[in-house]
């Protein structure tokens, strides 16, 4: 099946792309870039008359290739008239969906290695919520510092007391008085990299703050008042994108599907909520596997997620993008990211909502870009390896 980076090596699928305001051209992907319909978010980055455009990742312990090329095109918009660009970095996705998580990935005579900064039990949780526990890290630190070591060829004395000064500054940036959490510390780290590697530190934000500052209520109310039709209309798109050849990255939504997971308040697991009817009423629920229950009210007419958010540590799935639609001018897409909002959440919302989906910007994604990530840069760099 056809990934989005074939539809973009060909005139045929750029045109394709093009039809559906996906670009791979910056600057008719500019000119295409409208003001908000919901300037509430240009309003709380204090840039009122801003086209917010935004590209978004999880908090990874590297700054990958992907990530960087969609940096780089954030900063070529700055120079765009009332372009805002900004960088949204998750905090609340499941903490084992990715290793650059809660890992520091390595590669010794070809084989790669994994160092985990955290216990394994953390793999339930949100990257929020996940203490760190300096003795992980440190022993982390030390097991990367013999990897890094037999990476290196030439003057191998002189080299190991660079890494060895390099990991110690590592080791700081790592583990501040007190340590904080996870999010915490994989956001020092991509800015320690970014500022000192790439020369890149956009302007960001957490999807965390978004949550707190009651800006993503609104859309996912108005989401979950269509659900059904929502639902239907996803599957379809996602079903007629494989009769042409072409890989959705979705799997289709059960009818008792939600957008929403909660963090349990006594393990922190975080819990897909699923959809309960009973008579005209509606409820979000959850179960732990440590007991605990979660039931919430949804409504009996006009749904609305009030008793979550009022109650709950609650986030979104991977409908985020769309939640944010109606908030920015445009977004930079990743390759699975292009895929299910571009082509497959489009349809839903122009179908189910009578809404323009936000114009995309395509980076490259050919492979052509740095091989490795900013940190094996920052530790290897002049030591031949």
């Amino acid at each position: 099946m056809r990934q989005l980076k074939d539809l973009m090596a060909c005139s045929e699928g750029v045109a394709f792309l093009a039809e559906r305001d996906m670009f791979v051209c910056e600057a008719e992907f500019a000119a295409r870039l409208q003001a908000p319909a919901n300037g509430a978010l240009a309003a709380y980055f204090e840039a009122p008359q801003g086209k917010p455009v935004y590209a978004l990742q999880q908090f990874y312990t590297d700054c990958t290739p992907s990530m960087l090329d969609r940096m780089a095109l954030l900063r070529g918009l700055e120079q765009r008239p009332a372009c805002f660009p900004f960088f949204l970095w998750i905090d609340t996705d499941l903490a084992g969906s990715d290793p650059l998580m809660l890992r520091v990935l390595w590669t010794v005579f070809g084989k790669p290695v994994s160092l985990r900064l955290c216990p394994a039990a953390n793999d339930v949780r949100e990257l929020r919520f996940i203490p760190v526990e300096p003795a992980a890290v440190r022993d982390a630190l030390a097991k990367l510092e013999v990897y890094v070591s037999q990476s290196i060829t030439g003057r191998k004395k002189a080299t190991r007391a660079r890494i060895r000064e390099r990991l110690d500054t590592l080791r700081d940036v790592l583990l501040p008085d007190p340590p904080g959490v996870h999010s915490d510390l994989n956001h020092r780290l991509s800015c320690f990299l970014l500022n000192n590697q790439a020369e890149l530190n956009p302007r960001s934000v957490r999807v965390s703050e978004l949550l707190a500052s009651g800006l993503l209520t609104a859309p996912v109310n108005d989401f979950i008042n269509r659900l059904d039709d929502a639902i239907r209309v996803f599957n379809a798109a996602a079903e007629a994108l494989k009769t042409q050849d072409i890989e959705p990255h979705v799997k289709p939504l059960a009818p008792d599907y939600l957008p929403l997971h909660v963090s349990c308040t006594e393990c922190r697991r975080r819990l897909r909520l699923r959809r309960e009817t009973q008579g005209v009423d509606q409820f979000a629920a959850a179960r732990c596997r440590c007991g605990e229950a979660y039931r919430f009210h949804l409504g009996s007419g006009h749904l609305s997620i009030d008793s979550i958010a009022d109650d709950a540590d609650w986030s979104p799935d991977v409908s985020l993008t769309l939640f944010l639609n109606d908030l920015v001018s445009g977004y930079v897409a990743g390759a699975s990211s292009g895929a299910y909002y571009g082509l497959v959440m489009a349809e839903v919302l122009q179908q189910v909502f009578g809404k323009r989906r936000a114009p995309i910007l395509l980076p490259r994604l050919d492979g052509t870009g740095a091989s490795s990530g900013l940190l094996h840069r920052y530790l290897m760099e002049g030591t031949g390896g």
